[in-house]
């Protein structure tokens, strides 16, 4: 049997979310990559990430930027 993978609850996951809203916000790629010390391919890769999370992640932090209820 499988173990679930732990949801992604670090400061690693907090920023992955800053770099959603700073895409939201219309900053390019290549600047948060400089700002974050990044390549642009893997804040691309970050981005794919959280958007698929925020469809289908049940974490309650998810769910709030979805609009359900927790």
């Amino acid at each position: 049997m499988q173990k679930r993978r732990q949801i992604e609850r670090t400061k690693t996951g907090e920023r992955n979310r800053e770099i959603f809203a700073a895409i939201e916000d219309g900053e390019s790629v290549e600047s948060i990559a400089i700002r974050y010390g990044l390549k642009p391919t893997s804040v691309q890769e970050i981005i794919r990430t959280e958007k698929h999370l925020r469809a289908v992640c049940p974490d309650p932090v998810y769910r709030a930027l979805r609009g359900e209820n927790a």
